[in-house]
């Protein structure tokens, strides 16, 4: 956080940046609170073809166990879970959290979370994963980072065929996994990887413009650090690669830094 943090610093130079202890700590919530865990596990998504306000109701019995995963996770943020979670609804419940005198823009609150956050498109009518979610607050998902920007084609290739030959030989599956990364070491970000820190300061720049532009975070050149990344290789290119910012937006930024007060 201390690079992210440095770096948000320097680029917006004439707001300050703090960095807050983790989430719930900030606001103040008790973590053992079940009614937290409940309102987290409520916003999952198990459908991914239907929207939020159709997704099917959880039996009972599965919510519980849902509220107990989802406790076990607060009190262990940093945990990775398969679970998918509806992102705006997610940023309702963070907003909800927030103290009320910094409910305002004049605050830009980002959370980072090891939740999967996810948004609906109508465009094809399903969930997709997020590494950002803009707004207040802004969202950026580290599991987001490694899922939302599509792998190498190759990849997706590589591993349909592994599933095909694993499905007639069952014991060689674990190893395919093996395989999978080795094979494509390098072309993608994933868990662990030190590179989610230099993504993360892209997102960073990103959920800032949103404000800045009122609603406007991306840039449609390929080489510019705002580039809404859809390929892992475009994230790796634009944010660890060769960080920079385009021409536009950086007098974008330093018309803001000059008329920030």
């Amino acid at each position: 956080m201390d690079k992210v943090c440095k770096q948000a610093s320097s680029a917006f130079s004439r707001c300050r940046v703090d960095i807050r202890p983790p989430f719930f700590d900030f606001v103040g919530i008790d973590r053992a609170d079940p009614s937290i865990a409940r309102r987290l596990a409520s916003i999952t998504i198990s459908e991914v073809k239907q929207p939020f306000e159709r997704q099917p109701p959880r039996k009972v019995g599965e919510l519980e166990q849902m509220v107990i995963n989802e406790q076990q996770f607060i009190a262990c943020p940093e945990l990775v879970t398969n679970l998918l979670y509806d992102g705006f609804m997610m940023q309702r419940v963070f907003y909800s959290m927030l103290p009320e005198d910094e409910r305002i823009t004049e605050h830009l609150h980002i959370i980072f979370t090891s939740k999967l956050a996810c948004t609906f498109s109508e465009d094809d009518w399903r969930y997709h994963a997020r590494a950002l979610v803009c707004g207040t607050p802004s969202i950026i998902s580290t599991s987001g980072i490694v899922e939302a920007p599509a792998k190498p084609r190759e990849f997706y290739l590589y591993r349909a065929q592994a599933h095909y030959l694993s499905s007639q030989r069952e014991a060689r599956r674990d190893r395919d996994t093996d395989e999978d990364k080795d094979k494509f070491a390098g072309q993608y970000i994933d868990y662990h990887d030190k590179r989610i820190t230099d993504a993360a300061i892209g997102y960073v720049y990103q959920a800032t413009m949103f404000f800045i532009t009122f609603g406007q975070p991306f840039c449609n050149l390929q080489n510019c650090r705002l580039y809404n990344s859809h390929w892992q290789s475009d994230l790796i290119r634009t944010q660890v690669l060769n960080p920079v910012i385009c021409k536009r937006h950086k007098k974008l930024i330093d018309d803001f830094n000059k008329s920030a007060i």
